[in-house]
């Protein structure tokens, strides 16, 4: 009869236990990695939202001089609020960090579902319309 070796049992195990700690340390710093790509790209977009952002409110500011200087005062007035709040959105994405951006969203999407998907329309038309004139545009200088 065989016998067998004390030591194989824990080392075999502990052969096992290393492959597993290395396996658990793979996987966790793939999951840092994976975390700071995520980060550093919402890093990017929020720094691209808020320069976007910010030059939708100057060409709304742009189009409320031109209202008022052809009369129409009453809707110069508006578009010059509209543009000041969302130049108030622009800087506020440009000064805040991404994760206090996030759950500040989030908690706005909780407390006003209907407005949060309503602005999503809004945001998404706004930005249609914002692509097609620029595809024009772009056509017309070729």
């Amino acid at each position: 009869m065989a016998t067998l070796d004390p030591d194989f049992s824990r080392n075999g195990s502990a052969g096992n236990s290393n492959r597993t700690h290395s396996n658990s340390d793979i996987i966790d710093e793939t999951r840092e990695a994976a975390k700071e790509r995520l980060t550093s790209e919402a890093e990017r977009q929020r720094s691209t939202a808020a320069r976007a952002v910010s030059d939708s409110a100057k060409a709304l500011e742009k189009a409320a001089e031109s209202l008022d200087e052809s009369g129409q005062s009453s809707l110069s007035r508006t578009t010059s609020s509209l543009a000041s709040g969302i130049a108030g959105v622009a800087q506020r994405l440009e000064q805040s960090d991404t994760d206090d951006l996030v759950q500040e969203v989030s908690r706005f999407a909780r407390q006003n579902p209907t407005l949060f998907i309503l602005g999503g329309v809004g945001v998404g038309l706004l930005l249609s319309r914002f692509l097609k004139a620029s595809a024009s545009n772009s056509g017309q200088s070729h």
